[in-house]
This record gives structure tokens, C-alpha cells and sequence, in this order.
């Protein structure tokens, strides 16, 4: 027997086809869908290795010229007495920005003008003192100048009378020679020899008188200018201690100056940014007086990045700036790289004035400085270029890694394969 050339399930088929064919029907929106959902799957394929995701940083900041900007504080409560500058001019080291009157009142006055008025007292009296120690020891020079003098002509009469004698000595000896020969000759007695040696005597007793003499005025001139030397050293000595109580007073009266007056001086060469008090206005301890900065220096920005999010920071990120004076919706975003990122956390105490809520904000952890280098030291508002100025605040977007989408998706896979690695 010859077997069947179609299977059974085949001709089991064929037994049902008289019921027709199943065909669907298909509109043109369901193609349109269809379509669609490809495109955007492939936008979505195409998004996912081609585009990117920015990871930015946060942070808060201020504007400040770089080198810094040095603020002046008042050491103690007063009044501004004087006031020597004005904003934007141009400073050296040393020049004087203000004086501020620290003035102590009491029933009786005003302390320190008391205190001034006694110290001048004591210092008039101490240079009248000096004054009149100094004439009382040019007149005792004087004194003593005009008795060396008449030693001096004694001394000189004293060496014409030793002149004299030495003279008559001289005669004198020749006067015994020729007695002597007389003698001899037998011309003249023993006794006027005698009387000639007594003559000769005579003379020599009175030279060695003269000499004596001579000798006792040459000491009594040496001891007057002695008594000379001694009186000007004498004078010197007291005229030292009189200056020096002449220069403790000095120093008692700079004291007490300063306990009177402060003297604002600028720390170092810049301009006057800032003066916030005038003359005549009270200064509580502690408050800013007047800000100053480096002459020309341009602006950067300081922003100050909780730790959370400075462990990616470094240098050369792009920030991208937003200043609360110019609305970024109204005039755009600004740029900026980083130039500096600290490596220890900024006390809270050391935070500008300006961004204060930061440290009460962040006291659970440190905030740490990056320095930005910005990209214009200007914005353009309303077609007009307004330059920055210190002390704006500002909002910033650290710009710390960029990844497209397919890392991103995958990072946990990428990271745990690099783990393993």
C-alpha cells in the first residue's frame, strides 16, 4: 500500500479552509505610530552615546581684588575727629586715612586733656629747671675762667721775676770770680769775699723762692681747670638726667595721646574703596572704618564649597558665574576658571561679612576657598559695559566632570568591573 504524498496535518488543514482566510486590516495612524516610536527609540540610542551630563558644584561667593582687600577696624570706641581721604583716592604705606578722638569724660573734664595739661606742666618746669642750671654753670665757668686767667698772668710774671733772678745770678757768679781773683792777688780781705759769697747766696735762694712760687701757681691753674672740667661734666650729667625725665615725660605724653587718639594709617600702597563713617560720627570697638585695596588690581572671585562638594574640585574647572546685580535670566551667565582650591577648611570668623549665613549654614562642616580667575571684569547691561566692583556677591556652578549618557547609565556596572580590575 503506497503512502499519502501530503501529511495528515496537512490535509486536516486543507479540510478547514472553507471557513476563508484571517486577515488584518492595519490604518495609517497605527503606521505613523509605529514610525514615531522607532524614530524615538533611535533619539533616544543616539542621546544615550552622544550627548553628555555636567556635574556641577553649588557654591556661594564674593567678588575681591586679588591680592586682597584690607578693611580698618577701630580699636576702641569714639569719634571719627578728623578725616583725611576720600573714596577712590589713591594711598601709599603710612599715610594717615583718619583720626578717631577716644575722649574720657568725667565730672571735672575730660581726663586726658587733664592728664596733657599736667605733663606739659611738669615738662615746663623740668626745661625752666635745665635753664637755669645751665646759667648757673656758665656763670661759675665764667668765674672760674676769668681766676685761670689771672693765674695765667701770675704764671707769666712769675717767669719774667725767675728771668730776673736767673740774671742777677748770673752777675752774681761772675761778681765771686773776680772776688776769687782778687783774693788770690791778695788785693781784697776774707771778709768782703765772705760778703760776696753771701750776696751770691742770696741771689740762688731767690731763684729756688721764685721757682717754688712758679710751681705752687702752675698747680693752683691746674686745679682750677679741674674744678673747670669737673663743673662741665657735673653740668652734663645733670642736663642727661633732665632729659631723661624731659624724654619719660615725652613718652608719658605719646601715652597719653594715644590713650586720647587713634591714628588710622593705611597698612600699605592702594586705593580707598571704602570709607563708612565721616566726621564727627561715633565709632563703637571693632567697627569697619574704611576698606582699602591694591591700586589697579583686577577682581576675582572667592567662592567658599561645603566639603561635600570640593573633593572634585581643581584647578582649571570652568565656572560658570551668576551675580546677584545682574539677574542671569535677564543678563546671561558669566565665566570663570579656577585658579586656587585650599587645602584646609576656612574658619567661620574669617567668612566676609557679606556671606555670614554660610557659617551658620555649614557649621556641621568646613568650607573651603576656591580662587577664580574671572574670564571679563565686566557685564554687559543693556548694551553698556558696567564694571564689577568689590564686595558683589554672587552664585557659581563649578563645572567638576562631564560623561555622556551611556557612562552614566552604566557607571555602576563601569565602576564595580574597575573595582575588580
Amino acid at each position: 500500500m503506497s503512502s499519502p504524498l501530503f501529511r495528515p496535518e496537512v490535509m486536516q488543514a486543507r479540510a478547514g479552509q472553507w471557513l476563508g482566510g484571517v486577515r488584518l486590516n492595519t490604518s495609517l495612524s497605527w503606521w505613523g505610530l509605529t514610525a514615531g516610536a522607532v524614530l524615538l527609540a533611535g533619539a533616544l540610542l543616539m542621546y544615550a552615546f552622544i550627548g553628555e551630563v555636567t556635574r556641577k558644584a553649588q557654591v556661594s561667593g564674593i567678588l575681591v581684588p586679588v591680592g586682597g582687600q584690607m578693611d580698618l577696624h577701630a580699636a576702641a570706641a569714639g569719634r571719627v575727629a578728623e578725616l583725611r581721604v576720600a573714596e577712590g583716592q589713591v594711598m601709599r604705606q603710612g599715610d594717615v586715612v583718619m583720626v578717631l578722638a577716644l575722649d574720657r569724660a568725667t565730672g571735672a573734664g575730660d581726663v586726658g586733656a587733664q592728664v596733657a595739661q599736667q605733663i606739659e606742666s611738669r615738662r615746663s618746669a623740668m626745661e625752666a629747671e635745665r635753664t637755669l642750671r645751665g646759667a648757673q654753670v656758665r656763670l661759675q665757668q665764667h668765674s672760674l675762667a676769668a681766676r685761670v686767667q689771672a693765674m695765667d698772668a701770675e704764671l707769666r710774671r712769675a717767669d719774667d721775676e725767675i728771668a730776673l733772678a736767673n740774671r742777677r745770678l748770673t752777675l752774681a757768679h761772675q761778681q765771686a770770680a773776680r772776688v776769687d781773683q782778687l783774693l788770690t792777688s791778695g788785693f781784697l780781705s776774707a771778709t768782703q769775699a765772705q760778703v760776696q759769697q753771701q750776696e751770691l747766696i742770696e741771689a740762688e735762694t731767690r731763684v729756688q723762692q721764685l721757682i717754688r712760687t712758679r710751681i705752687a701757681l702752675a698747680r693752683d691753674r691746674a686745679t682750677l681747670a679741674a674744678e673747670g672740667a669737673q663743673l662741665a661734666a657735673q653740668l652734663q650729667t645733670e642736663l642727661a638726667q633732665v632729659d631723661r625725665a624731659v624724654a619719660a615725660l615725652a613718652q608719658e605724653a605719646a601715652e597719653n595721646e594715644g590713650r586720647r587718639t587713634q591714628v588710622i594709617t593705611a597698612p600699605r600702597d592702594g586705593n580707598v574703596t571704602l570709607l563708612a563713617l565721616a566726621a564727627g560720627q561715633p565709632v563703637q570697638a571693632g567697627q569697619l572704618l574704611a576698606s582699602i585695596a591694591p591700586a589697579g588690581a583686577p577682581l576675582q572671585a572667592h567662592l567658599f564649597a561645603p566639603s561635600r562638594t570640593v573633593g572634585f574640585a581643581a584647578v582649571g574647572q570652568e565656572v560658570q558665574l551668576r551675580y546677584a546685580a545682574f539677574p542671569y535670566q535677564k543678563f546671561g551667565l558669566q565665566s570663570g576658571t579656577v585658579a586656587a582650591v585650599s587645602r584646609s577648611p576656612v574658619a567661620p570668623a574669617q567668612l566676609p561679612a557679606a556671606l555670614a549665613h554660610l557659617a551658620s549654614a555649614t557649621t556641621a562642616e568646613g568650607l573651603y576657598r576656591l580662587t577664580v580667575n574671572l574670564s571679563a571684569q565686566h557685564v554687559v547691561a543693556y548694551g553698556d559695559t558696567t564694571p564689577l566692583r568689590s564686595g558683589m556677591t554672587l552664585d557659581a556652578a563649578v563645572i567638576q566632570d562631564r560623561r555622556r549618557v551611556i557612562e552614566w547609565l552604566f557607571e555602576p556596572l563601569i565602576g564595580a568591573a574597575q573595582r575588580r580590575a
